[in-house]
């Protein structure tokens, strides 16, 4: 089965003002894809055995009632007992791929965390440097208008002012 197109990178956008909420991350998304098929083949798995028993009931029953026909029963029962088996087999590997689907969730989720933690640490820097550039705006203003009074008082002096 093929997998979804997948979308084209988001272009890079500016920086979320505090306060705003943070957008889901794309990794949520494969987070829940792997979720669902990890519960789908956990029921299938489950299903399969089940239904297993049933015919295995029901073969057990057929045998009992007509006695004639024990070779074809115990060859049907031989069948059944290949197809649990294969069930179990089905089972056993529905189970690891389960349990190796959850430890990639849980690694994903880790990377996840990382990712929130780093864009957290990058938005405090932005609103420090945002900070800092209003503060050096405020004192290169602060210089400029020193350097004109003190061409002013150089000019008024040059001109035979006081």
């Amino acid at each position: 089965m093929a997998d979804p197109p997948k979308p084209p990178p988001a272009a890079p956008t500016a920086p979320t003002p505090p306060g705003a909420p943070v957008p889901e991350a794309p990794q949520q998304g494969q987070v829940d894809k792997l979720k669902f098929w990890v519960r789908f083949a956990a029921a299938a798995a489950v299903l399969a055995a089940v239904i297993g028993v049933v015919a295995l009931v029901a073969a057990i029953n057929a045998g009992d009632k007509d006695d004639s026909d024990n070779q074809t029963v115990a060859s049907q029962v031989a069948g059944l007992r290949t197809e649990v088996t294969a069930l179990k087999k089905s089972t056993a590997t529905a189970q690891t791929t389960a349990s190796a689907s959850a430890d990639s969730v849980k690694e994903l989720r880790r990377r996840l965390d990382k990712t929130d933690s780093n864009v957290t640490a990058v938005q405090k820097d932005a609103d420090t440097n945002a900070t800092d550039i209003e503060q050096l705006q405020t004192d290169l203003q602060d210089l400029t208008d020193r350097v004109d009074q003190i061409e002013k008082a150089q000019e008024k002096k040059a001109s035979g002012g006081e």
